[in-house]
């Protein structure tokens, strides 16, 4: 067992650790903590730690470095070492980890520039890289798996990740408020178990996930302004979809999706023109295109037989001009509603360029465009 904190009480003396000779190669676990002037850690045999590695709050850290370590049992926890002066932690190198058994957490260091885990594989609980000010890049080319949630948030100088092999998340990945970010490549994800955010990022340009089969949650992109096309061409399902405030996005394609479990968001994207579901089939809950769509010209759900709950479609006297084809659709359990009220457009309409919405059979509650509130056209009928 390797255990060097300061138990409450500052250590003012040591300036380095080292040991490229470690008599043993294993360790029971390795904490380092509330050190005032160290500033190098370096275990230059050591392979395996049975639970955690932790560094906190250890004012002066610069250096990292762990060259054989290949097996951590539980956490990897960097945090807090965040100095009040120019030299702090700078970088952490493990060239040969490949597994963490449960968490890594990198949070709250100040002078963090550097993560080198070019072979780590598997983690086994979470990661979060969180508020690492100097933070420019994440790369981490060998991971394919991560067991729990993957966050990544309010590191104000990142600008890219990378992220080529990850295949899983067992549930929510997030991207927030990483105020540079300009790449996000996921190219082989294929799986999140829950929710897919991507939210508040001013410059991000770049999104790639064109392996992505499934999001077991919301898969939620909002307030990036510098967007410009949103596309996750193998995503078949997900549970529900939020897509606002993303000023500069102007197509939105999901070509194979074919289910939303619950509803569909899209709002307050002032440049959207094309909005494409060509294999959507069903949405069990809302289907709502919001406000502000003002540049929108398709909408296109060719293949939609079902709306769970209602339909909403506001687009001012924009929507006049809006292609719209939603020819299968035939089943709305409530509200219809639009601005103005495309079902009494016809495809000869010298307002509308198509309006393929035909096959309707039936629907619950029907508001018409009415400035003074909704028209109760009937009542949701029983299902067969």
């Amino acid at each position: 067992m390797i255990y060097f904190c300061s138990l409450g009480q500052n250590n003012d003396k040591l300036e380095t650790f080292l040991s490229s000779a470690l008599i043993q190669t294993e360790a029971g676990h390795a904490w380092f903590e509330g050190n005032t002037v160290l500033n190098t850690v370096a275990l230059g045999s050591l392979a395996t730690v049975e639970t955690y590695l932790k560094f906190y709050h250890n004012a002066h850290l610069s250096s990292v470095s762990f060259p054989e370590l290949r097996s951590l049992g539980t956490n990897l926890e960097i945090i807090g070492n965040s100095p009040s002066t120019s030299d702090g932690l700078l970088s952490i190198s493990m060239e040969k980890l490949e597994t963490v058994g449960a968490h890594v957490k990198f949070e709250d260091n100040a002078l963090l520039a550097q993560i080198s885990l070019p072979r780590l594989k598997t983690v086994g609980g979470l990661v979060a890289i969180i508020s690492n000010a100097k933070l420019a890049a994440l790369q981490l080319h060998s991971l394919v798996n991560i067991m729990d949630y993957c966050s990544v948030a309010s590191n104000p100088k990142l600008e890219s990740i990378l992220l080529p092999s990850l295949k899983t998340v067992g549930r929510d990945l997030s991207f927030k408020s990483n105020s540079l970010l300009e790449v996000i490549s996921l190219p082989r994800l294929q799986l999140a178990g829950g929710s897919l955010t991507i939210e508040s990022h001013s410059n991000l340009n770049n999104f790639t996930a064109n392996s992505l089969f499934e999001v077991d949650g919301i898969f939620d992109v909002d307030g990036c302004t510098s967007l410009v096309a949103l596309s996750a061409a193998n995503l078949v399902t997900i549970d529900s979809l939020i897509v606002e405030k993303n000023s500069a996005l102007e197509e939105l394609s999901l070509r194979r999706l074919e289910q939303v479990r619950d509803f569909v968001l899209i709002r307050e994207n002032s440049a959207l023109t094309t909005i494409s579901f060509p294999s959507l089939r069903f949405v069990q809950g809302d289907f709502n295109i919001g406000d502000l769509q003002t540049s929108l010209e398709v909408l296109s759900a060719p293949s939609l037989q079902s709306i769970g709950r209602s339909l909403k479609v506001m687009a001012g006297e924009k929507l006049g001009l809006v292609q719209v084809d939603l020819h299968s659709l035939h089943h709305i359990l409530g509200l219809v509603e639009s601005e103005p009220d495309f079902f009494q457009l016809s495809s000869s309409s010298a307002n509308a360029r198509v309006m393929a919405c035909h096959g309707l059979l039936r629907f619950g509650i029907r508001a018409s465009s009415f400035p003074n509130g909704y028209s109760r056209l009937a009542r949701p009928p029983p299902l067969f």
